[in-house]
């Protein structure tokens, strides 16, 4: 009983499916497209400063010198404080469908991930070898997920490494992400 026990301590527990479903998914979504949009809105002023120092590169007397604070106020005194959000629209667009895929993604993938390493906790607890049970893990997609032999590896790297967990998740929905919102900022 000791050595089950000192086994089960070795381990530690993956976040279960029932945390990462608390609410809708959609809820992921909404989300993550009021941070995106939050996100825009502060950096704003900063990328449009940005963008005006390149431009103006190294003139005899530049328009904007000094420290950011004295630029921001050249910019508000000649064109008004809407000056600092010039051309945020589409820019606010692109941060909103890429901060709301990757949130939703984030979930979904870290549930699925927690679903085989809890999987493979139960299959690791009950001493069982590894060729006698194939665990089901409910994902709430589709179809269930069947853990293999083949897969029991990685299951039980993952059951024992939650920042792994985390690193695949965020990995996966960042590519995503990306991959998805990348029109929109040309």
């Amino acid at each position: 009983m000791k050595k089950a026990n000192a086994k089960n301590k070795s381990v530690p527990s993956a976040q279960t499916n029932t945390d990462c479903e608390r609410y809708p998914q959609w809820h992921n979504l909404v989300s993550g497209a009021v941070a995106g949009a939050g996100a825009r809105l502060v950096s704003a002023p900063f990328d449009l400063l940005k963008i005006r120092l390149q431009l103006q590169g190294k003139n005899i007397a530049p328009k904007y010198a000094g420290n950011i604070f004295q630029s921001f106020s050249k910019i508000v005194q000649d064109e008004g404080p809407t000056a600092l959000f010039k051309g945020n629209v589409a820019a606010t667009y692109l941060w909103i469908g890429y901060a709301a895929i990757q949130f939703g993604l984030y979930t979904r993938v870290s549930s699925i991930l927690n679903g085989i390493a809890e999987s493979a906790q139960s299959a690791m607890s009950h001493d069982m070898p590894e060729y006698v049970s194939s665990p089901t893990i409910s994902t709430g997609l589709y179809h269930d997920v069947s853990v293999s032999s083949n897969s029991s590896l990685f299951a039980s790297i993952l059951a024992s490494n939650p920042s792994l967990i985390a690193f695949i998740s965020g990995a996966t929905a960042g590519v995503c992400a990306t991959f998805l919102t990348y029109p929109f900022g040309k």
